[in-house]
This record gives structure tokens, C-alpha cells and sequence, in this order.
């Protein structure tokens, strides 16, 4: 895009070669005139001159209108771009402003992590993640237990009503791979006209509320009997406030961190009212 001191020169050459034409022009009828008169300059003549010499301005002021609307159409005006360098309009603002980081909102987002038991832990999220870079920016995305892995699970399937994209993306940080066509469909399956099922493991959230959980979102992952009977896997539980009975989900252990393996938290569960 060209900076406006080039818009300015090409507008001074137009004003040049117009001025040019105009004091060419004035000259040619002042001559006539003077000719006529016998070289003295009749009223009727310095008129005329006048006239072209004021038309020929103008032609000049809409040149350089044109030439400053083709950079920028949206402003109006010379006589303030003479005086000093134009500002940018809104749009253009716009566009030379950053976009906000999704890191800078995720912030102010926290995560408490409270030890029940042995094989019990209760998270207290001031907010939901919104993207993976509010989910990476938790304290508990470090995945150092399964618990924190399954709790992150949980709040990632909380977005999918609002952004699947988003949730897509969070659980395939999460699993440590990028989300699989047929793993999409199968969320597709489950919460097609059930989205509210993720929220019924926050605390608050009833079928006669339609599962609108309190705030700050709690939840709570514990570790059943048989939870590590399989080596390098652990099989823990959440309690949905429609279900009688625990949902599991099961995390695989890589290096010193867990990750997201499977899950069967979105089964059937009371209709909200």
C-alpha cells in the first residue's frame, strides 16, 4: 500500500501541471483581450480571465480528490490533509490494530485443585477454557495425574455447544494427536441434541435447571477399586447429576504425563426440564 507522503507528491504533480494549464490558459485570454482593447485591460477582460483561472483551479481540487480517494475512499476532504498527515479512519484502524491473544484472556482463568482423599480430587475452575490456549495456560495442563487429565476433559466437552471447532481442538491436546474425523463423528452422535450432557458433571447442574451449573464450575474425579488394574492405564469415575450410576473415562500414561485414551461420559441421561 503506498504511505501518504507518495499520495501527497503525485497530488503536488497534478496541482503543477493543472497550474500549469491554468496560468497557460489565463495568459491565452488575457492576449485576446488585450488585443481587442487595444492593451488596456478592459473589466470584461480580467473577468474572463478570472473565470478560467478559477475553473482551472477547481479541475485541480478534483483531480487531487481522486487521487487521495483511490488510497483512501473512505475520507473526505483536501484541506485538512494539506495542513497535516491524514489519520486513519476506523476500518483502518481496525486493521492495524493486533488481534487480542486468546493467551492474554486465558490469563485470568484458574483452576483449584483440592485432594479429597486418596483416590478423590474436587476442581474448582473460576471459568471454562474457551481454546486450547486457555486450556494450556491452566495450572493442571501439566497432566501430571490422570485426575487432572480427566477433569480437562470434562471442561473441554462443556465448549462443544458453542464452538466444536474449540473442543475439537482441546481434546486433541488432551490425547496428544489431533482429533480423528471418526472421533468428531462420534461426539456428533452423542451430543447431537444433547449438548448439556458435559455440563451435568459440574456441581449445580440439574435436569430441573437444564443442567446450568454454579460458578465457580466444580467438579469431581475419583478413583474407583479396579483403576489401575491395567498397567500404564487408569479408569477413573464422575458422577452426572442425570445418571445413577458413575461415567468412566480412561487415561494412558506417557513419559510423566497422562493423556486422554478414552471415554464414555456421554451415555443417556435424564432429559433436562
Amino acid at each position: 500500500m503506498a504511505p501518504i507522503d507518495d499520495i501527497l507528491k503525485k497530488a503536488g504533480k497534478v496541482i503543477r501541471n493543472t497550474t500549469k494549464e491554468a496560468a497557460d490558459t489565463a495568459g491565452s485570454a488575457l492576449k485576446e483581450n488585450i488585443g481587442k482593447a487595444g492593451r488596456q485591460l478592459s473589466e470584461k477582460a480580467v473577468n474572463t480571465a478570472a473565470e478560467k483561472a478559477k475553473t482551472a483551479a477547481e479541475t485541480a481540487e478534483n483531480k487531487i480528490k481522486d487521487v487521495i480517494r483511490a488510497r483512501r475512499p473512505d475520507v473526505k476532504g483536501v484541506g485538512r490533509r494539506m495542513g497535516s498527515q491524514a489519520q486513519p479512519s476506523e476500518p483502518d484502524r481496525a486493521e492495524q490494530s493486533e488481534p487480542e491473544s486468546p493467551v492474554m484472556r486465558g490469563t485470568g482463568l484458574t483452576v483449584e485443585e483440592r485432594q479429597d482423599s486418596e483416590s478423590s480430587f474436587t476442581y474448582v475452575f473460576s471459568a471454562l477454557p474457551q481454546n486450547r490456549a486457555e486450556l494450556e495456560g491452566l495450572s493442571i495442563s501439566d497432566l501430571s495425574s490422570p485426575f487432572r487429565c480427566a477433569a480437562l476433559t470434562v471442561a473441554a466437552l462443556c465448549r462443544y455447544k458453542d464452538s466444536k471447532d474449540d473442543c475439537h481442538e482441546m481434546l486433541g491436546a488432551l490425547k496428544g494427536a489431533a482429533y480423528t474425523p471418526f472421533e468428531r463423528q462420534f461426539l456428533r452422535d452423542r451430543l447431537m441434541g444433547k449438548e448439556s450432557i458435559p455440563c451435568s458433571y459440574l456441581a449445580g447442574a440439574t435436569p430441573e435447571n437444564g443442567y446450568a451449573p454454579t460458578q465457580p464450575y466444580t467438579l469431581t474425579v475419583t478413583a474407583g477399586a479396579a483403576a489401575y488394574d491395567r498397567p500404564g492405564y487408569a479408569t477413573l469415575e464422575l458422577i452426572s447429576s442425570g445418571s445413577d450410576s458413575p461415567k468412566r473415562i480412561t487415561l494412558i500414561q506417557k513419559g510423566d504425563k497422562w493423556q486422554l485414551y478414552d471415554q464414555a461420559l456421554l451415555g443417556m441421561i435424564k432429559s433436562p426440564q
